[in-house]
């Protein structure tokens, strides 16, 4: 469709065998959208009019009209209410209506594997997140499947997903556990030795962390859900490790894990112990 996109209303109809594709007018003439992009369709032009077919009841057939349509070329299913909104071998095809099958102008690729668990797009990478927000793992056969942080580690099945949420609570623990590593002096070794102790801690509570982020912004409830348990359950062995006085109370720590140093309402005095803003330091 062209032509001036004014305040006026044109009437638009197609012959018989052939559908409105594009209705909002996002994808210029000679392409279609697919997968998030407008794709060409040079090579499908002669992709018109109607084909007989199978009706299903017998050997009797049905004209079915032909069209370009959005197709997984592994599976042949429609995007996006097929494959899910995440295809990335998704291209135009010529299709017939009703029918879920690419015709032969789309040869699917061999050695491919579809999961009843999720849909496995090329047999050996996963998608990194969900573009549609938060949901659960388990219950989206019709999405594309997770990696797990690295693309050949493909979250296809219950027992891969199992392993990727300990795997994900384990790392939350990692996180914790690092972190508090950090405040801990490393007076016993020489001044270089110490320093390089603290860049490598420093450096490891970093990667971990971000793994950590990575792994929530899949946008899996199950891998989310791992992470923040996995936290929290690290943040309570740290607490239950804290070494107590002869009261029974837990010792003066640092008032934050991530710098060591001050906070914006606290400060330490000379002798370790924490001095809220507004009382004086001795």
């Amino acid at each position: 469709l062209s032509g001036n996109w004014g305040s006026s209303e044109v009437p638009v109809s197609c012959p018989d065998g052939l559908t409105l594709a594009d209705q909002g007018g996002q994808c210029p003439a000679g392409t279609i959208m697919c997968w998030m992009s407008c794709m060409s369709t040079k090579g499908l032009e002669s992709c018109t009019g109607s084909s007989w077919q199978l009706s299903g009841k017998g050997d009797v057939v049905r004209l079915a009209p032909l069209s370009v349509q959005c197709r997984a070329t592994t599976t042949g299913k429609a995007w996006p209410v097929e494959t899910g909104e995440t295809c990335d071998d998704c291209r135009p095809a010529c299709t017939l209506q009703g029918s879920s099958s690419v015709s032969p102008t789309t040869t699917p690729e061999p050695g491919t594997h579809h999961s009843q668990f999720c849909i496995r797009m090329d047999g050996s990478r996963g998608m990194v997140m969900y573009m549609g927000g938060f949901r659960w793992t388990a219950l989206s056969p019709n999405e594309t499947c997770l990696a797990f942080l690295w693309g050949s580690l493909v979250i296809d099945s219950s027992w891969r997903l199992l392993w990727a949420s300990m795997a994900s609570f384990g790392l939350g623990i990692a996180v914790m556990i690092v972190s508090q590593a950090r405040q801990r002096p490393a007076t016993r070794y020489r001044p270089a030795v110490a320093k390089a102790y603290s860049l490598v801690i420093h450096l490891v509570s970093l990667s971990l962390s971000y793994a950590a982020m990575l792994l929530v912004m899949t946008y899996s409830w199950e891998i989310c859900l791992a992470v923040v348990f996995g936290l929290a359950f690290g943040e309570a062995l740290v607490i239950a490790r804290q070494p107590r006085g002869r009261s029974g109370s837990m010792q003066s720590v640092p008032a934050t894990l991530s710098t060591g140093g001050d906070t914006p309402c606290c400060r330490q005095n000379s002798t370790g112990s924490i001095v809220e803003e507004g009382d004086q330091l001795d």
